[in-house]
């Protein structure tokens, strides 16, 4: 700095703010940073700032959650930009409630930061880390109140879309002018694919009871608990090389495809002394064994006490899976105990 700091007669307490920490933090928050170097006189436009080139991971971190939530790879990084001013950002300390269970659920939320923890009468079910979206159907008309609230385990940077933000984008693109037109292509953009994402949920619902009856996992179960789970239908997107299971990790849940195609993997050690690893040893190998189609089931494990995937399945394009999650049907079995 081209100055110095001498502090009073009384003394003084400073805050220091690391730069990485301050880069971390506006990076989510790009109006942010024009206005505070406004208000300092300094007239950089905010696209030729170093901050600013962080800005495109995060376009595409969002791109890939509404790809995600919206159940398509149709949405690009223009439209992903295209839709930012619409976003709300939020920042949540540990412990704040995000989302409350049982209040009117409203908005979709994407965690970009942080991680938070999904609990059900105060009792935590699971945590999960940023990136990740939550309430999307509350966008599509399929969601009235939270099922579960959401807490913040440590700070988190939220962006949410509300339906209100979405009437208010309709309405201004219903008037004149340069800036009307770029709220009218915004609000076709997010018309569209909100739309489609409805009609393809509205479509999987209808013909999930179906497809349950059909799979060998749970063609001899009743008709009620057949019924408990189309209810509490939850569906899940996974990006094309993303991870639906990992080995060695914990899972909870039971995983259908509903559409696309999944291969699974299993790790084997090979032998790395040829230079591979220095000093020779044995390197990790990922070995393609299985292949999943529409229908295919994973983790049936759980059914059986199995908390621990032994094997890596992942994406080979968009999947569209429905998740069973074992508090799910551990309740539908106790509702009805002869199956």
């Amino acid at each position: 700095p081209g100055y110095t700091m001498v502090g009073g007669l009384r003394g003084c307490t400073l805050i220091r703010i690391p730069y990485p920490k301050l880069e971390e933090a506006l990076i989510y928050f790009p109006g942010q940073l024009k206005l505070m170097l406004q208000s300092k006189g300094f007239d950089i436009p905010p696209e030729a700032h170093r901050f600013m080139p962080k800005m495109d991971d995060i376009h595409k971190m969002v791109q890939g959650l509404l790809c995600q939530a919206f159940m398509t790879l149709d949405i690009d990084e223009g439209s992903a930009r295209a839709l930012e001013p619409m976003l709300e950002k939020s920042v949540y300390d540990a412990g704040v409630f995000i989302e409350e269970q049982g209040k009117i659920c409203d908005r979709m939320v994407l965690l970009l930061h942080g991680r938070v923890k999904w609990c059900r009468a105060g009792k935590m079910e699971a945590y999960v880390e940023a990136p990740q979206h939550f309430n999307s159907a509350s966008l599509m008309g399929f969601r009235r109140r939270h099922k579960a609230s959401l807490v913040a385990m440590t700070a988190c940077v939220v962006w949410s879309l509300s339906a209100d933000a979405c009437q208010l984008a309709a309405g201004r693109a219903s008037q004149q002018g340069d800036e009307q037109l770029r709220w009218r292509e915004t609000s076709c953009i997010l018309s569209r694919i909100v739309g489609e994402a409805a009609q393809s949920f509205k479509s999987m619902q209808s013909t999930y009871q179906a497809k349950l009856r059909n799979m060998r996992l749970f063609r001899r179960l009743q008709s009620q608990i057949l019924e408990l789970l189309t209810r509490h239908l939850e569906i899940r997107t996974f990006l094309p090389e993303m991870d639906i299971t990992t080995e060695g990790k914990e899972g909870d849940f039971v995983c259908i495809i509903l559409k696309g195609r999944a291969e699974t993997l299993h790790s084997s050690s090979a032998d790395a002394s040829a230079g591979a690893n220095i000093g020779g040893g044995t390197a990790s190998v990922s070995n393609v064994v299985g292949a999943h189609e529409e229908g295919s089931t994973i983790g049936e494990g759980v059914l059986l006490g199995q908390s621990i995937h032994t094997a890596t399945v992942r994406a080979t394009t968009l999947c569209i899976c429905s998740i069973l999650h074992k508090s799910l049907i551990t309740y539908a079995f106790s509702r009805f105990p002869d199956d």
